[in-house]
């Protein structure tokens, strides 16, 4: 339910957010199947590059974490703790509730330092500056891999996922067909394509399709 409630203030228009109400909800499956599915699509070289990690939530995930820790882990280690005071028990009891004080408390400092060093940094640039309010950001920038079997399965993607709002493809070799593709993606708002061959035309196709495009970000 906090998930739910700071993607909601995150993102209040996203059609998407109710699977974060609902672990395990058909909602959650669809979505966790839809980035399968890109990840298999991807080259083997792309997969070596770590693009299928460039394209996932970033800070906002760890903060979501972190509210897991806070509020689902603490309460079932402080009650452990309770059980274990009362009833006893052995090393492997005691060891179990250590570490599990150990995970609340470093995924709330994880989540912590990004919310307070990322996700309200006024200084960043490109997909940086959004992650807090973005739901899913795509970060390819500079990457060699990014090539035209790369392109497509992003795109795919990309228009199957609602929570898909941004794309920085800065200094890829990315081109014109592959750009005015991403105009079959209703839900981008924000692309980034700095230091590329990108010309006027393949912009002004990709806004005709994006309705809710908000800005292009060029040299």
């Amino acid at each position: 339910a906090a998930q739910w409630a700071y993607m909601r203030r995150a993102r209040p228009r996203a059609p998407g957010i109710w699977r974060f109400l609902v672990p395990g909800s058909a909602e959650h499956i669809r979505g966790e199947v839809r980035f399968a599915c890109f990840v298999l699509a991807l080259p083997q070289h792309a997969l070596d590059g770590g693009l299928h990690e460039r394209a996932a939530m970033g800070s906002l995930n760890k903060v979501l974490a972190a509210l897991e820790c806070a509020l689902e882990s603490l309460p079932q280690s402080v009650v452990q703790a309770r059980a274990f005071w009362v009833e006893g028990g052995d090393l492997f009891n005691l060891s179990s509730i250590a570490l599990s004080l150990v995970g609340v408390a470093l995924g709330s400092l994880m989540g912590l330092q990004h919310y307070f060093k990322r996700m309200l940094s006024e200084g960043a640039i490109g997909y940086d500056a959004i992650e807090h309010d973005a739901s899913l950001v795509v970060a390819w920038a500079g990457a060699k891999e990014c090539e035209d079997e790369c392109m497509a399965a992003l795109t795919a993607y990309a228009c199957s996922e609602p929570l898909f709002i941004a794309v920085d493809l800065s200094s890829t070799s990315v081109v014109n067909e592959a750009v005015a593709t991403f105009g079959q993606c209703p839900g981008l708002q924000k692309i980034w394509l700095h230091n590329t061959q990108v010309t006027d035309v393949a912009v002004s196709e990709l806004a005709k399709g994006c309705p809710g495009l908000q800005h292009v970000y060029l040299n």
